[in-house]
C-alpha cells in the first residue's frame, strides 16, 4: 500500500511538473491557478489562505500569472477598493 501511495504522488508531481512547464510557469503559480479555477474570482487574500502562502508570495505568483497571461487582475464593481484575481 505504502509503495502505491508513493507511486501516485510521484506520477501526481510528475503531471504538475510537466503542466506548470507547458504554462511556462512554477509549481506555486500552477497551484494559484488551480485555486482560482476552483473558486474563482478571488482577491489576494483570499487566494493566499486557499493556496497557502504568505501575501507577498502571492503577490508574486500573480505577477507571474498575470505576466503569462494566464490571470488578470480586474476591479471589483461592488467594493472599487477591492481588486480581484481572475483566470484570463
Amino acid at each position: 500500500m505504502t509503495r502505491a501511495v508513493q507511486a501516485l504522488q510521484d506520477a501526481t508531481g510528475l503531471i504538475d511538473e510537466l503542466a506548470a512547464r507547458h504554462l511556462g510557469v512554477n509549481r506555486t503559480d500552477l497551484w494559484c491557478l488551480s485555486r482560482l479555477a476552483a473558486r474563482g474570482p478571488s482577491t489576494a487574500s483570499e487566494l493566499a489562505s486557499a493556496a497557502g502562502l504568505t501575501g507577498s508570495a502571492t503577490t508574486t505568483a500573480i505577477d507571474r500569472l498575470e505576466r503569462a497571461g494566464l490571470a488578470r487582475r480586474v476591479r471589483n464593481a461592488a467594493d472599487r477598493r477591492r481588486v480581484l484575481r481572475d483566470r484570463s
